[in-house]
């Protein structure tokens, strides 16, 4: 914390006081004139991000025709001055859509896709995109906007066993005991042989265990467990398929003679015990829908931390990213960077828990970027420092949109454990990105250096599917081949040219495979 409250100018006072009213004190620095019409926010002489920036530029601009030996044409002055005003106000603008994005987040509802004109709270640019078919990253509709469309199903389950005496039990530090492990192994193991396709128990993970009660508080003597139906890309199990099972599941516990009854514990389920916590939308939702869920329960995210990350996915990200970027300190979003990265931090133990067999498995996740070079042999030899949050992918093609440009730079990540990004999809505005996000400040160590067609990357992201973590790189064991092809692109790229490549219809890209480093 100490090294990014550093970086982003935020000292001790400052973070007591925004931590005594989180919510209200990130508004003030978003509105620090309040929530405005869009011709008072900002305004020229405001102390908003930007205002600084717009000055400097005016008085370079009048600095020059002050101190230059020749004759400076009064209408390039006027013209630049104009640029710098029209930059000013198209900050601005961007500013007051942000506006529009954390008044939805803080005080809206999510509205239904197929009726967004009557969604009061949705923000003007979203419903523009929705009439062009195009947002910031690439084609959407309005069922692609806030939806439950990718959400993963979540199993609500009644067993007639003790949960005091039969489940297990779980200490102080969150250690769970053998008979809980036990308990939860069996109960995925029954819900596999359940099955109607084939689900390995991994991905059927018991993510809560509690004691039954009424309305009242009062215990009934049974037990509540809650499951997660999990998606997989090697089977080729996606949202359709996992909505539809965990429903299956809940119709098989209706009926005494279907297969989830000889399970040594499913058999023990109340006679139509078995229900969906939520359908499979984010309609009504508010923000404290989203505090309420499971995995921003066992990250003990508070509203404050789910406001940060919700906005940050908005198309809004750029007033996170480009301050840090371009190392305005203090950053304009102090506390809101401060509570995005602590929110990331505890959102890192969700997946061990949830999916611990998967936990400590490489996974590969992309990042395209635009007329994006580097210096990669600078980057092979020093490594590299991402200063802001950095989005990845586990979808190769969204990767591949947000690279569309002359110089298109595609990242693939080698990742396990925490120094995997955290996926934030279930608070995501746009879920089917599949988003895993990193903090600030993340290291990377350069492991490989190629060039590939669209179709070798496409080829390249299946293969990875099917070999999982046993495709793991190692560094120490690749230095010299590195050495040898980074000086093959960089004399390919030499000769050969972006223009070069464009003007023979075939997109060339150029690949890092990257480490992280929390």
């Amino acid at each position: 914390d100490s090294v990014l409250n550093t970086f982003i100018g935020l000292d001790e006072g400052e973070l007591s006081l925004g931590l005594a009213d989180p919510l209200d004190s990130m508004e003030k620095e978003w509105f620090p004139n309040g929530f405005l019409s869009l011709d008072k926010e900002p305004q020229y002489g405001n102390d908003d991000y930007g205002d600084a920036e717009y000055l400097k530029g005016v008085a370079a601009a009048n600095e020059m025709v002050k101190t230059s030996t020749s004759i400076v044409d009064p209408e390039e002055h006027a013209d630049e001055l104009e640029r710098l005003q029209d930059e000013y106000e198209e900050r601005g603008w961007k500013w007051w859509l942000a506006g529009a994005n954390f008044d939805y987040i803080r005080y809206g509802t999510v509205g239904h896709p197929d009726r967004p004109e009557v969604n009061f709270w949705l923000p003007p640019q979203v419903k523009n995109s929705f009439l062009t078919g195009q947002y910031h990253g690439g084609p959407i509709t309005s069922g692609d906007y806030d939806t439950g469309f990718y959400d993963t199903p979540a199993l609500e389950i009644e067993l007639q066993m003790d949960f005091a005496n039969d489940t297990g039990e779980v200490d102080a530090k969150g250690h769970e005991n053998q008979m809980r492990k036990d308990f939860k192994r069996q109960l995925a193991a029954d819900l596999s042989a359940a099955a109607y396709i084939r689900i390995s128990e991994d991905h059927l993970p018991v993510v809560n265990v509690s004691a039954k009660r009424d309305g009242s508080g009062h215990l009934l003597g049974t037990s509540l467990i809650i499951v997660h139906v999990l998606q997989d890309s090697i089977m080729k199990r996606g949202p359709d398929e996992c909505w539809d099972l965990a429903r299956d599941f809940c119709e098989q516990a209706s009926n005494t003679n279907s297969t989830l009854f000889s399970g040594t514990l499913m058999r023990l389920v109340v006679h139509g015990g078995m229900k969906l916590r939520s359908e499979r939308s984010r309609d009504t939702w508010t923000m404290s829908d989203f505090t309420d869920h499971e995995n921003s329960q066992i990250a003990k995210l508070k509203s404050y931390h789910i406001l940060a990350i919700r906005t940050y996915t908005s198309d809004s990200f750029p007033l996170f990213n480009q301050p840090m970027r371009q190392r305005v300190k203090p950053h304009p979003l102090k506390l809101t960077m401060y509570f995005l990265d602590d929110a990331l931090k505890k959102l890192s133990t969700v997946e061990a828990r949830l999916r611990p067999a998967e936990f400590n498995k490489v996974k590969y996740l992309w990042r395209g970027m635009r007329n994006m070079k580097l210096d990669a042999e600078q980057f092979f030899a020093e490594g590299g420092t991402e200063l802001a949050p950095m989005s990845t992918t586990e979808d190769l093609r969204i990767a591949l949109h947000y690279s569309t440009s002359a110089v298109p730079l595609i990242f693939r990540f080698e990742a396990r454990g925490r120094s995997r990004g955290v996926e934030i999809g279930f608070l995501s505005l746009y879920p089917k990105e599949k988003e895993f996000l990193y903090s600030s400040l993340t290291g990377l160590i350069l492991l490989n250096l190629s060039q590939k067609e669209e179709h070798q990357l496409l080829e390249m992201h299946e293969n990875q599917s099917r070999q999982g973590h046993d495709n793991t790189l190692q560094t120490s064991t690749r230095q010299s081949v590195l050495q040898e092809e980074l000086q093959k692109i960089q004399d390919e790229i030499a000769e050969l040219g972006t223009a070069q490549s464009a003007a023979e219809g075939v997109q060339l890209y150029y690949v890092y495979d990257v480490r992280p480093m929390r």
